[in-house]
């Protein structure tokens, strides 16, 4: 059984002429130290008591640290005591040290994308980021251990995000013209109520990467695998069933109605909206690395960035005038067609991926809008335009061993499949359904 007391270690003396105050564990008539992070002057020491003297000026701060430091030390013992029958002094010693120099959540996290983005895996970095984010702002930015990550807190997380994502607002945009003269910018007002329904496979997505968050912390020591919520807060209650989102073709023929100045942001929006459903629904990655090599002989050629498998598509007459409109505004053969990236300052992985995260979020906002404004009944994004090529390709007649519902599937492989057995000609003729 191990014994613990605060003590002022008066036998060394460090440069400020203090001396450490430090926890003694006695254990089998041995003695181990660990340094509880402060000093102090002896003639503010009281000997006796062991404790700061009621003049030391953070004296309150000294005893609260000094309190929490043997109720952690005791807590470990009692842990230590139930799990097993025999345990050393080092074994005690090294655990304390290890509590004490726990790291944070949020500087956990940043070692994980740290390591991350060493190994180049920059898509999982930007998942921790995410969730680090979403912990942030729930948090206020407070720091968080893992001990404070229990089943309420878990609980009271899922309801902030839920709170946060019930948006009362309508977006009122009002054009103004920004010093460069480049594009336009648009201020939003509050104006009227909606409400957006939270998605679940978002809650479902933050809750699996703090889980994993948790397990890394676990395997490194930096929590106890006792005090693991995730026994009781279940994430597989959350509705991951993918909702379908397709408009027809009469409100494509709505949003073609309008006309927005080209010079504006929700004018290129429009136009990656429209690119992706006449060009069989290409994700909008693939849209942002396009160059004017992947077009060749009135066919879009390219690899896609998630799969590496390449497609070839005969290009219809409405994704032409699209690519007719960024030609007269290219920098070259070399460049890429839409002014999403530009090959003078994304030059690296990192920077292309997060630049077309910046300008994928601006998109679906535009495109948020753009509904309301031709009265839609749910709201685009860069998915719907997917999903709608699929739809309406399905309800035109075309068998589904050509183009199966996309975006119904849990697994897009299992459409690439049948794709694959067709030859592009085959594909083309069944495109033409969409116009």
């Amino acid at each position: 059984m191990a014994t613990f007391k605060v003590l002022l270690y008066t036998s060394k003396v460090l440069k400020n002429g203090e001396h450490p105050i430090m926890l003694r564990i006695i254990m089998n008539r041995k003695v181990k130290y660990v340094s509880v992070g402060y000093s102090c002057p002896i003639d503010l020491w009281d000997l006796e008591k062991n404790e700061p003297k009621k003049k030391h000026p953070n004296k309150q701060l000294l005893d609260i640290v000094i309190k929490q430091k043997r109720i952690d030390a005791e807590k470990l013992l009692l842990s230590l005591d139930e799990k097993k029958s025999y345990y050393s002094l080092n074994e005690v010693q090294k655990k304390i040290k290890k509590k004490q120099g726990s790291m944070g959540v949020f500087p956990f996290i940043e070692k994980i994308i740290k390591d991350l983005k060493a190994a180049n895996r920059l898509g999982n970095a930007t998942v921790y980021s995410d969730l680090k984010n979403s912990l942030m702002s729930f948090t206020k930015k407070q720091d968080l251990c893992f001990s404070d990550i229990s089943v309420s807190f878990l609980m009271k997380y899922e309801q902030y995000y839920r709170e946060k994502n019930v948006v009362k607002l309508v977006k009122v945009r009002t054009e103004v013209k920004n010093s460069k003269n480049i594009r336009k910018v648009y201020k939003t007002e509050e104006k009227g109520e909606i409400s957006r329904r939270v998605k679940e496979s978002s809650m479902s997505y933050y809750m699996r990467t703090l889980r994993s968050v948790y397990n890394k912390a676990i395997t490194e020591g930096e929590v106890d695998r006792d005090t693991y919520p995730f026994r009781d807060y279940k994430i597989s209650k959350f509705n991951l069933e993918t909702v379908k989102r397709a408009i027809s073709r009469e409100d494509l023929r709505e949003i073609e109605k309008y006309r927005f100045h080209p010079e504006s942001d929700v004018f290129d929006s429009v136009n990656y909206f429209l690119f992706s459903f006449y060009c069989s629904g290409i994700n909008f990655t693939d849209i942002a690395q396009l160059t004017w090599q992947n077009v060749i002989n009135g066919r879009l050629i390219y690899k896609r960035a998630k799969t590496g498998k390449q497609y070839n598509l005969g290009i219809l007459k409405p994704a032409q005038d699209i690519l007719d409109h960024y030609s007269t505004i290219s920098l070259g053969e070399n460049d890429y067609i839409f002014p999403i990236l530009y090959s003078k300052i994304h030059k690296t992985e990192e920077t292309i991926r997060n630049r077309i995260h910046k300008v994928l979020y601006q998109t679906n906002e535009d495109l948020k809008f753009v509904s309301a404004k031709a009265k839609l009944s749910i709201e685009l994004t860069t998915y719907v335009a997917r999903h709608s090529y699929a739809t309406i390709l399905k309800k035109s007649g075309i068998s589904t061993s050509i183009i199966s519902e996309a975006l119904g599937h849990k697994s897009e492989k299992t459409t690439q499949i049948y794709l694959d057995s067709f030859e592009n000609n085959v594909l083309d003729e069944a495109n033409k359904n969409i116009l």
